[in-house]
């Protein structure tokens, strides 16, 4: 479990070292998600795909809590990233009220708090819903 925390603080503080948030890179996100397909399948798909993240690290580290505190800090990093680049100044606290009370309310108390999944399950959950 030790090992799959770190690794779970690694992933993100890489990812987030890599992120370069720039306006025409991110009119080029909107230009392609402003159609009614494409947005629609993005609004379903990226909770489903960051939840499936969190499944897994859920599983590499035995902890639910662990993954509570790293969820918080992640989504509320990504918050700080989204206002910078967002000129709509409701949509990135739209965002993360979503995100908070989907994975804070959902997936922490009713799954990863949940005795009868176990460590293989949230692992199998998780992949599936990545991919």
């Amino acid at each position: 479990p030790l090992l799959g925390m770190a690794g779970s603080i690694a992933f993100f503080a890489v990812l987030f070292s890599l992120a370069d948030p720039n306006m025409d890179g991110y009119e080029q996100f909107r230009k392609c998600h402003g159609n009614c397909v494409n947005g629609v399948l993005h609004a379903i798909g990226m909770p489903l795909a960051v939840s499936g993240v969190f499944l897994i690290i859920r599983a590499v580290s035995d902890s639910p809590e662990f993954t509570r505190t790293l969820q918080f800090l992640v989504v509320t990093r990504y918050l700080y990233l989204y206002l910078q680049y967002e000129p709509d100044p409701y949509s990135p606290w739209l965002f993360y009220i979503m995100y908070m009370g989907l994975f804070d309310r959902g997936l922490y108390e009713y799954i990863y708090c949940d005795p009868k999944w176990t460590r293989l399950k949230y692992l199998g959950v998780g992949i599936s819903l990545v991919f």
